[in-house]
């Protein structure tokens, strides 16, 4: 039986449709259960059929071992065809309303975390961009109160600065480990925020700094 589950991310709400079985999966949204916050989207497991008529936008294969995204127009609405490789098949189907506030993911069998993590960021990412608010890619550790952002390239050694400083600073925590979000204040001053998506490292904590 499907149901809908809402979650809470840097003061911002989305909802989740899916079968029971799925969410049991989702342990990483854990925290971010809630409805508190101004709302996004809606995100729902369904099919997504392939269009023949869908017109390529862009393709993101910038390196070999991070997902290949391929975006396309199809009528007045977005699709997202992704690989988990940059040669990889495809395995997620993602179908986005005009204004990026609904959306269908149709994962393969086997890839419903890949499908259901990288749908929400795409969504979150696209409907925060004009909100003062941006999902980065860095890991960010939290001394005294203040986040520390350490950004570069995947394998440039941002989560290995993290560890070093959780080994020899006293009182340092890891927040998040790849997906931090970043949002500025109405009085200009920025917080960050931990998030549901923190790559390989199991750091799913709902507090800002």
């Amino acid at each position: 039986m499907e149901r809908s589950r809402n979650y809470s991310v840097a003061g911002f709400l989305f909802s989740v449709t899916a079968e029971q079985s799925l969410f049991e999966r989702m342990t990483n949204y854990t925290p971010f259960e809630g409805s508190e916050g101004e709302h996004l989207f809606d995100l729902t497991f369904g099919t997504v059929p392939e269009e023949s008529d869908k017109q390529l936008v862009y393709i993101d294969a910038s390196a070999d071992d991070l997902p290949r995204i391929e975006l396309y127009r199809v009528q007045d609405d977005w699709q997202i065809n992704m690989a988990v490789t940059n040669q990889g098949v495809i395995v997620n189907r993602i179908r986005m309303s005009a204004d990026f506030t609904r959306a269908t993911v149709q994962p393969t069998e086997g890839y419903e975390r890949f499908a259901i993590d990288n749908a929400a960021m795409l969504l979150f990412a696209f409907t925060t961009s004009k909100r003062h608010t941006l999902e980065l890619h860095a890991s960010v550790t939290v001394k005294d109160g203040k986040g520390f952002l350490f950004l570069g390239k995947s394998g440039t050694g941002k989560s290995t600065h993290s560890q070093l400083w959780l080994k020899h600073i006293p009182g340092s925590r890891l927040l998040n480990d790849d997906n931090p979000i970043v949002r500025l204040n109405s009085d200009g001053t920025p917080e960050v925020y931990g998030s549901p998506w923190s790559g390989k490292t199991p750091c799913y904590i709902n507090r800002h700094f």
